[in-house]
């Protein structure tokens, strides 16, 4: 019996998220790197970077001076700190960890 209720309850969970996906895992979220073509110069808004607070979660070490890491369409790049202008791309990540 017990077995039952917790299959019949599994079940349910799963029907529920692809009814209702929890907000912000969706396909459509987040620009894919080849959706999006980012290149050095280009300016940011601050809605399109993640500010990197723990540079070394990501293997880096402390910024250059007046500059910042980010994350933006799932690459690790360098940034302006003030005017938020790329100035390199360092490669492809999977997320955000900090």
């Amino acid at each position: 019996m017990r077995v039952a209720v917790i299959i019949a309850i599994g079940a349910l969970l799963s029907l529920m998220l692809v009814i209702f996906p929890p907000q912000g895992l969706t396909e459509d979220a987040v620009p894919s790197p080849a959706q999006t073509e980012l290149r050095v110069g280009d300016r940011l808004t601050p809605a399109e970077v993640h500010i990197i607070t723990h540079p070394g979660r990501y293997g880096l070490g402390t910024e250059l001076r007046g500059s910042v890491y980010g994350v933006a369409y799932g690459r690790l790049i360098r940034l302006d700190e003030k005017t938020l202008r790329v100035q390199s791309i360092m490669r492809v990540v999977s997320g955000v960890l900090d």
